[in-house]
C-alpha cells in the first residue's frame, strides 16, 4: 500500500533550506510574500532549535512541537503524530520530522495535490545564483573581516595615544616635582651658607676679641690698671653669654639637616623624572606603532569594501537574469532575494575612521581646550635632557 507522502522521500533527505523552496515552488504560498518571509523564519528556527547548522533535514519531536509554537499552530503529541502516520510510514517511535513535512502541516496543504505538481526550478540559474552567493559571502567576510580589524586597530590606537597622553602627563608632573625640589635644594643651600656665614663671623668676632685682651695681658710695657682690666674682660668673656654662637651653631646644624633632606628628595625627584619620560617614550613609540598598524588595516578595508559591492553587484545582475528567464520557482526566486537581501546587511557602509601615520608629517592642529597637546618623542626627549641638564 502506498502512501501519500511517499514522493517526499527525496525531499526530506535535503536539507532545510531546499525543503523550504520546494515546498515554496509547488504551493501558492510561494507567490505571497508574507507567507515567504513566514516559511523563511521556520526555516532559520529549525536550524537554530537543532543547532547543527544548515546541513540539517530534520528535527527532533520535541524540537518539531517548539517550531509548531514559534508558527502559533501549537498541536498535540497525538495530532502530530496522526498526521505524520499518514503521509510517512516509516516514523516509528524514535520520531525525526522533515521541515517540508511541517510546513504541508502548518500551511495546511492538501498532500495529494502538492505530489501532482511539479516544482519548477532552473537548476542552472540557481546553481549561477548559488555560486554567485558564494562569491558574496566570501568577499563580504573578507570585508567585514577587515573592516573590524580596521576599527579594532584604530580603537588600539586611540588608547594607545590616550596612554602615552597620560603617561606625558605623568612625566610633565614628575618633571615639574623635580624641579620644585630643586628649587627646595637651592633655597636649603642658600639657608645653609647663611648660617654658617653668621657662625663664622660670630666666631670671628669672639676670636678678634679674645686675642686683643690677650696681647694687652701679655704686654708688660702696658699699665698694671690696664692689664688688670683686660683680665677681668676675658674673665667676663670667657664666663659671658655665648647665646648667639650657640644659636647660630643650632641654626647650622639645622640648615644642613634640611640640605641634606632636600638633596635626598631632589635626586628621588630626579629618579622618578627620567622613569616618567622612559615610560612616556615607550607609550609614545607604541601610540605611533599601534597608530601605523590602524591606517594599514583601514587602507585594506577600504580595498575590501569595492570588491564586495562588485559581488553583490553581480550577484544582483544573476537574480535580474533569473527573473527574465521564468524558469525558476517563487521559491527558488525569493530565497534568492532574500538571501541578497541579508547578506547586503552587512555590507561595509563607509571607510573606517582612523589615525593617521605618526610618522607622516602634517599640519599640527591648533589645540584647544578640549583637546590636550601631545609631543612627540624628539620633543619628549629633549624635555628629558633638559630637565637633567638643568638638574
Amino acid at each position: 500500500m502506498g502512501y501519500p507522502g511517499d514522493f517526499l522521500e527525496a525531499i526530506r533527505q535535503s536539507n532545510f533550506k531546499d525543503q523550504a523552496i520546494w515546498f515554496l515552488n509547488v504551493s501558492s504560498y510561494g507567490h505571497n510574500n508574507d507567507s515567504c518571509e513566514q516559511v523563511w523564519k521556520l526555516h532559520k528556527k529549525s536550524v537554530e532549535l537543532e543547532g547543527r547548522g544548515e546541513v540539517c533535514s530534520d528535527l527532533s519531536e520535541f524540537n518539531a512541537h517548539r517550531l509548531l509554537e514559534f508558527s502559533k499552530k501549537a498541536k498535540t503529541v497525538k495530532e502530530l503524530r496522526s498526521f505524520l502516520e499518514k503521509v510517512n510510514h516509516k516514523h516509528g517511535q524514535n520520531v525525526r520530522v522533515s521541515l517540508v513535512e511541517l510546513l504541508i502541516f502548518i500551511f495546511d496543504e492538501d498532500i495529494e495535490s502538492l505530489s501532482k505538481i511539479r516544482s519548477r526550478c532552473d537548476g542552472e540559474s540557481l546553481a549561477e545564483a548559488t555560486a554567485g552567493l558564494e562569491i558574496l559571502k566570501t568577499t563580504l567576510e573578507y570585508a567585514i573581516s577587515e573592516t573590524n580589524k580596521a576599527k579594532e586597530r584604530a580603537k588600539e590606537a586611540r588608547c594607545a595615544e590616550e596612554d602615552a597622553a597620560e603617561e606625558e602627563k605623568k612625566f610633565m608632573e614628575a618633571a615639574n616635582a623635580a624641579k620644585f625640589a630643586e628649587s627646595l635644594l637651592k633655597a636649603a643651600e642658600s639657608e645653609a651658607q647663611s648660617h654658617l656665614d653668621k657662625l663664622t663671623r660670630e666666631e670671628s668676632k669672639e676670636l678678634h676679641v679674645r686675642e686683643e685682651l690677650e696681647n694687652i695681658i701679655k704686654d708688660d710695657s702696658l699699665g698694671i690698671v690696664k692689664r688688670n682690666k683686660a683680665k677681668a674682660e676675658l674673665a667676663i668673656l670667657n664666663a659671658g653669654d655665648k647665646t648667639s654662637v650657640r644659636k647660630a651653631k643650632l641654626e647650622q646644624e639645622n640648615s644642613i639637616h634640611n640640605l641634606q633632606k632636600a638633596k635626598a628628595k631632589a635626586e628621588k625627584s630626579v629618579n622618578h623624572a627620567q622613569s616618567m619620560a622612559t615610560a612616556a617614550e615607550r607609550a609614545k613609540i607604541f601610540a605611533h606603532k599601534s597608530a601605523d598598524e590602524a591606517l594599514q588595516a583601514s587602507k585594506l578595508s577600504e580595498e575590501a569594501i569595492p570588491i564586495a559591492k562588485q559581488a553583490l553587484k553581480n550577484a544582483h545582475v544573476i537574480l535580474d537574469k533569473m527573473k527574465h528567464r521564468r524558469k525558476s520557482g517563487p521559491g527558488s526566486l525569493f530565497y534568492v532575494n532574500r538571501e541578497l537581501s541579508e547578506l547586503e546587511k552587512f555590507m561595509p557602509k563607509c571607510k573606517i575612521s582612523t589615525f593617521r601615520s605618526m610618522n607622516t608629517p602634517q599640519k599640527k592642529p591648533q589645540p584647544t581646550s578640549s583637546t590636550p597637546r601631545t609631543r612627540s618623542v624628539e620633543e619628549l626627549r629633549r624635555m628629558r635632557n633638559d630637565v637633567l641638564r638643568d638638574l
